[in-house]
């Protein structure tokens, strides 16, 4: 049984997604900075922006098939569950019928768990792309400052280079923090989901299944209709994904850039 744990992605990635230590306090910015900072700045905003659009689709994508995949891994642990009673009319002469079907029925359940699983992964990824794309969204200096034309790094050098200008709109309205801060909370959204469904239940399979087994031999361990309930459930809603904030997310960020991303 494959236990549905992303090593990359953690509840303090989805709540902090970046984390900053200390820095001194840098001092205002000529006119001359802020000419160059803010052209750079734009181009690296509405770059990092545009990255999110097509990872939120790649999410939508990888979730319907988990939902797929969960509904049919139930639905092939209840039929094996009910093939002891189950009344298979005219078949039920045919020599090993029920175990024979016991045993594909574990088949399709592993192969389905196997592909929820991969989802899963799926999913995990879009995350800690998320992530990374949130913490990109500033414009650092890179090279010397003496230099006749400065350039811009999403990698911060110097220690007193916060990346936002000393907090400046960027465009029109919104600093590089606010944007950050818009970023965050859709990270904090699916970094939630993520994080509920990997709350393992106590996921329906066989333990030590061998053809030879008589066909109503039981698990060693049987989730009650609950637990399948609540497992299936996970899969089927998503609960921490509040589709109308997201759109007026991007409502908010294609009107600042002036640009549409969705």
């Amino acid at each position: 049984m494959h236990t549905l744990v992303s090593p990359s992605v953690s509840s303090s990635d989805v709540t902090e997604s970046n984390p900053q230590t200390p820095k001194p306090t840098p001092s205002i910015p000529s006119p001359s900075v802020i000419r160059l900072w803010r052209p750079s700045a734009q181009r690296n905003l509405r770059n990092q922006w545009s990255k999110l659009v097509p990872l939120k689709q790649k999410w939508s994508s990888a979730s319907s098939s988990g939902r797929t995949h969960a509904t049919n891994f139930i639905n092939s642990y209840l039929s094996r569950r009910h093939m002891p009673g189950m009344n298979l009319g005219v078949l039920k002469d045919m020599p090993n019928i029920r175990e024979t079907a016991c045993i594909k029925l574990v088949q399709q359940q592993e192969l389905h768990q196997k592909r929820l699983l991969s989802s899963y992964r799926e999913m995990a990824g879009v995350v800690s792309q998320m992530i990374s794309i949130c913490n990109s969204m500033r414009s650092f200096v890179k090279g010397p400052t003496g230099s006749p034309l400065i350039q811009y790094s999403s990698n911060n050098k110097e220690d007193n280079d916060n990346g936002d200008c000393g907090g400046i709109p960027v465009f029109k309205f919104f600093s590089i923090s606010d944007f950050e801060n818009l970023a965050k909370e859709l990270v904090q959204m699916f970094g939630l989901e993520l994080i509920l469904k990997t709350c393992e239940p106590l996921l329906p399979r066989i333990a030590g299944w061998k053809s030879s087994d008589s066909v109503d031999r039981r698990d060693n361990t049987q989730p009650d209709p609950k637990t399948l309930e609540v497992f299936l459930t996970i899969w089927l809603q998503e609960v921490n994904i509040h589709s109308l904030r997201i759109d007026d997310i991007f409502i908010i960020i294609n009107e600042e850039l002036k640009i549409r991303l969705v």
